[in-house]
């Protein structure tokens, strides 16, 4: 053992240690057979890259739908809409399932898929995006411009995927499954056989 790295001591950092749980990967494998995507947490933009890469390869498999497994309570405007874009491009029928919390921008995402499924317990928040401007005043007025675009783009979004307007993320509210279902945002609620 080489005591330079022991706490307290100075010395060479202590290596790295990367346990590779052999389980994780046949399971990702097992979902990539099977065209699913897995999609939690905030979406960022590595979160929003990574979906639609998986959504891009599936759907150059081959035309069998695509499954979207959405528990993202939170998300950034640009990842949202690069993920909306891609969800109404790609050939193959993309199945969303919200499989928990689907919040701001994600849900005009969400919205984008040909078929919209939900577990009984999702829940939808409709929150307006967060966002931060710097630089001088024309680059704040342009970032403006830029993410009111991108807004203006998830909501018609979503008005396209529910067949009216009342729906936006101005609204501050938290539907269940249920109300998403009635407002047009949710087609389909998923229950377990018994």
């Amino acid at each position: 053992m080489n005591p330079g790295w022991l706490p307290g001591n100075p010395g060479p950092v202590p290596p790295t240690v990367v346990h590779l749980d052999p389980r994780r990967e046949e399971l990702a494998e097992q979902l990539w057979r099977r065209r699913v995507v897995l999609l939690s947490g905030r979406l960022d933009g590595p979160a929003a890259e990574a979906a639609v890469g998986r959504i891009l390869l599936a759907d150059a498999d081959g035309p069998d739908p695509i499954q979207l497994h959405v528990h993202c309570p939170d998300g950034d405007l640009d990842a949202a809409v690069v993920l909306a874009e891609t969800l109404q491009l790609v050939r193959a029928r993309v199945i969303a399932l919200a499989a928990g919390t689907v919040g701001g921008p994600v849900v005009g995402a969400y919205a984008a898929a040909r078929v919209r499924r939900a577990h009984p317990h999702a829940r939808f928040a409709l929150t307006e995006p967060r966002a931060e401007f710097r630089g001088n005043a024309g680059q704040l007025a342009a970032d403006v411009d830029l993410r009111a675009g991108q807004l203006r783009f998830l909501q018609e979004t979503i008005a396209a995927a529910t067949g009216h307007d009342r729906l936006g993320f101005g609204a501050n509210r938290i539907l269940t499954a249920a109300e998403a279902q009635a407002e047009g945002l949710v087609q389909e609620i998923v229950r377990h056989p018994r």
